[in-house]
């Protein structure tokens, strides 16, 4: 690829960017919409297919996973602050789209928000698994050592 193309390929990905990078209040709420609206048609529709089939509830309750999915990630923007162009409807909708996750949202952002700002530094953030290394582990008491081996479920 010669260095024309290179330098093309990186004004139409500026190009795209550009078209997306501001929120939209109107944008927001059509996707939430468009995502709340299937999610509460599919969850009426699964309970009711029950009497008929459990394979259509199962398929319907596929769907509906899907779904959640979308939720849970127009939750992620919430916390961000950047689904909405007014933070107070992201903290509002971001309220409700924890509700159907099952995770406080508030909380699960400040999270979130800490990760992004330490990520990389394992000094102070090491992800979801705090693990030792082999040096860690070795600069360890005995007792704790033990302690540790003991707590493995391997």
């Amino acid at each position: 690829m010669s260095m024309n193309n290179i330098e093309q390929l990186k004004s139409a990905k500026s190009a795209i960017a550009k078209k997306y990078v501001k929120s939209s209040n109107a944008t927001a709420l059509y996707q939430t919409l468009s995502t709340f609206i299937p999610y509460f048609v599919l969850f009426t529709l699964a309970v009711e297919s029950t009497s008929i089939s459990y394979w259509l509830t199962a398929a319907l309750i596929v769907l509906q996973v899907l779904f959640l999915m979308r939720v849970f990630m127009m939750m992620h923007d919430c916390g961000h602050d950047s689904l909405f162009k007014t933070a107070i409807y992201n903290k509002i909708v971001g309220f409700i789209m924890g509700v159907l996750c099952g995770i406080p949202q508030y909380v699960w952002s400040k999270h979130h928000a800490y990760h992004h700002s330490t990520n990389g530094n394992w000094n102070k953030y090491r992800g979801p698994l705090s693990v030792l290394s082999v040096h860690e582990f070795a600069q360890l008491s005995d007792k704790k050592k033990i302690l540790i081996k003991n707590l493995e479920i391997f």
